[in-house]
């Protein structure tokens, strides 16, 4: 299982771009939330499992363009590429499919009137 150093990951926070973690056997990526600059992420056939920790790790990747994260348990759950896509705000790529604008705006618009419920685990 890979381990990420809080130290390191402060450091390459304002300069790291791109990051490729796939196949780690991973369970949480909540140390990453500090990567602010980080455009692309694979994260794809690990271990996670809670749209909770991914929603903060997301939220905070304000550039982020690219992420694959398929091949993961939370995968899985209900809606999940509809949520992910509501937690970014920048992402055009999701596990290769792109995210036009016109379905971004849709399912913010299906945020709103569905409420907190959806971020439940």
């Amino acid at each position: 299982k890979m381990l990420f150093d809080p130290r390191t990951l402060m450091c390459l926070s304002q300069s790291l771009l791109v990051l490729n973690i796939a196949g780690n056997g991973i369970d949480s990526i909540k140390d990453l939330s500090c990567l602010k600059s980080l455009t692309q992420l694979t994260c794809k056939d690990n271990q996670l499992t809670s749209m909770k920790e991914l929603s903060r790790v997301f939220g905070a990747m304000v550039q982020l363009w690219k992420l694959e994260i398929d091949g993961n348990p939370v995968c899985t759950k209900p809606k999940f590429r509809d949520r992910i896509i509501v937690m970014t705000t920048n992402l055009a790529l999701l596990d290769g499919k792109e995210i036009t604008e016109t379905s971004r705006r849709f399912l913010q618009n299906w945020r709103k009137h569905e409420g907190p419920a959806e971020e439940a685990e």
